[in-house]
């Protein structure tokens, strides 16, 4: 059996690489599952919307202002800016924005996705990852937490104007967030 992990930037992906590898492309990063029309299971990891757009900002800035709400503001504001290009500007074709220049990173983690991918959430790992894993008989490793930003709760960062912009901007993502697979939903009583 042919498996991958579909690699959304911002969802904990390195740290479910570190504990369950790559599966069959060891080393390939960020590719979309259009990009793997062979493999058998496709799995991947999505994270709220709101907590992956402070993890961004957090990532996108080179020094740690984690705790800077204002600036966070700012930036959602000024359309979620990365290396000079807004997120309006960055083609959203998975095929393309990929390779290109840009704030591609700061796209809907959607486009990294298809219907044949079984999603856990962020939120829920470890337990999420542990359920697909045994699902699809894929080894794992203890989940570690690599590349850790330090910050407040997500919801501090957040006055109603830029909540709204958020939604507006990731509202495919939170449609596909609120489907995925929950703990509770699984786990035997």
């Amino acid at each position: 059996m042919e498996w991958q992990f579909v690699e959304i930037p911002r969802t904990g992906s390195t740290s479910i690489k570190a504990a369950i590898g790559q599966g069959s492309r060891i080393g390939v990063r960020h590719l979309p599952a259009s990009e793997f029309p062979d493999a058998d299971v496709l799995i991947s990891c999505i994270r709220d919307p709101f907590d992956r757009a402070v993890s961004l900002w957090c990532y996108s800035n080179s020094s740690e202002r984690g705790e800077d709400i204002e600036g966070f503001r700012q930036w959602v504001r000024d359309g979620l800016p990365y290396n000079g290009k807004r997120l309006d500007e960055t083609p959203h074709e998975p095929a393309t924005c990929i390779t290109r220049a840009g704030a591609w990173i700061m796209l809907p983690q959607v486009t990294w996705l298809d219907e044949r991918v079984q999603l856990f959430r962020h939120e829920d790992l470890p337990y999420s990852l542990y359920r697909v894993c045994r699902r699809n008989r894929i080894s794992w490793r203890q989940l570690g937490h690599q590349e850790r930003s330090t910050r407040l709760p997500t919801e501090a960062y957040y006055d109603h104007e830029t909540s709204c912009m958020v939604h507006d901007l990731y509202s495919r993502d939170f449609q596909v967030w609120r489907r995925a697979e929950m703990v509770a939903d699984v786990l035997p009583e």
